[in-house]
C-alpha cells in the first residue's frame, strides 16, 4: 500500500482485537486517535456507514468544524469489511495539501482492502468508541502486506471502480477566493458538476445552461494529462482589487504554467466571473 503514496503522504492499517483498534502497518509517526482527534471522528464514521469517507480539505470541511487543529489537511479512509460487518480501516492522509485525493484513485485503494478483507484477522465486536492500542510487531504488518502488494501488482489490472460515494463539497457564504478556487477543483475531482456550477456568478448561469457547462467540464477533464492535473495543482490568490481577485491555480511549490481565474464578489459570495480554463 505504501506504494500508493505520494510526497508526504502517509498511511495506518487497523484492525478489531479484542474490542480495540490495534495498528498492524503504518509509515509515518505521530498517530494520534485520543478522544476529540478528528482522525477519530473519521474512523467512527466509516465503521459506522461501512463506506470510503474523503476530506477534501480539513479547513473548510463542516463535518470536522468542531476540530480547531487538524493534523491532515486531506484525508482518504476505507473499510475492509467482513461479512459481519467492518472488520479493520486503512486511514491516509495528506498534511498539508488539500484535495491530494479524489474519486480516480479509490479503485487501487479499494482492489488493496479486498485484499485485506481475505487476510486480516479480526474479531466482531459492538464499539462504543474506537481506542487505539500499541501495534502489533511491525514485521508481521509489513510481511502480510508486502505479499498483499506484490499480489496486486502482478494481477491484471482492477475493474472499472465503482461510482464513488456522494461528497458534498461545502460552500459557505464567507468562502475566501481561494477556498472557493480549491472547491471548484474538487467538485471536478469528484465529477459534482452540479456544485460546480454553482460558484458561477448569477447573470453567467443564466447565459450558460448547466448542461452546456458539464459538457465543457467533461471535455476539459477528458484531456490527457488533465485529471492528474486538476488533483495536483491548488488555487493561491493573486492580484486583488475590491470586488475583483485573480487566481492563480499551480503546481505544489511552483507558479510555472499558472492556470488563471478571475472570481468577483456577489451577494452570493465570490464567484466565477466567466467559465474556467487554462
Amino acid at each position: 500500500m505504501a506504494a500508493l503514496l505520494s510526497g508526504k503522504q502517509q498511511l495506518v492499517v487497523l484492525a478489531l482485537k479484542r474490542g480495540s483498534w490495534i495498528s498492524l502497518f503504518k509509515t509515518g509517526a505521530g498517530w494520534d486517535f485520543s478522544a476529540g482527534s478528528p482522525r477519530l471522528f473519521v474512523i467512527k464514521e466509516v465503521q459506522s456507514t461501512a463506506e470510503p469517507m474523503m476530506v477534501l480539505d480539513a479547513q473548510i470541511d463542516d463535518r470536522l468544524k468542531e476540530h480547531r487543529y487538524s493534523p491532515f489537511r486531506s484525508a482518504l479512509c476505507l473499510p475492509v469489511v467482513k461479512p459481519w460487518g467492518v472488520a479493520g480501516l486503512v486511514f491516509v492522509e495528506e498534511p498539508e495539501r488539500a484535495q491530494a485525493f479524489s474519486h480516480h484513485q479509490l479503485g487501487p485503494w479499494k482492489e488493496l482492502t479486498d485484499q485485506l478483507a481475505e487476510t486480516i484477522t479480526a474479531e466482531p465486536t459492538q464499539l462504543e468508541m474506537p481506542v487505539l492500542t500499541p501495534r502489533m510487531a511491525a514485521g508481521v504488518g509489513v510481511a502480510v502486506l508486502g505479499s498483499m502488494l506484490l499480489g496486486w501488482l502482478l494481477k491484471a489490472p482492477p475493474a472499472p471502480p465503482k461510482p464513488p460515494p456522494k461528497i458534498v463539497v461545502i460552500k459557505p457564504q464567507d468562502q475566501t477566493p481561494e477556498e472557493v478556487s480549491n472547491g471548484f477543483l474538487g467538485a471536478l475531482n469528484l465529477g459534482r458538476y452540479d456544485v460546480a456550477y454553482l460558484m458561477l456568478k448569477p447573470d453567467l448561469r443564466k447565459s450558460v445552461s448547466q448542461k452546456v457547462f458539464e459538457d465543457k467540464m467533461r471535455r476539459w477533464l477528458s484531456q490527457p494529462g488533465f485529471a492528474e492535473e486538476a488533483v495536483r495543482r491548488q488555487a493561491e490568490v493573486g492580484k486583488m482589487r475590491p470586488g475583483i481577485v485573480t487566481i492563480a491555480v499551480v503546481r505544489p511549490n511552483s507558479s510555472r504554467d499558472a492556470w488563471r481565474w478571475t472570481l468577483i464578489k456577489d451577494p452570493e459570495g465570490w464567484r466565477f466571473d466567466r467559465l474556467p480554463g487554462k
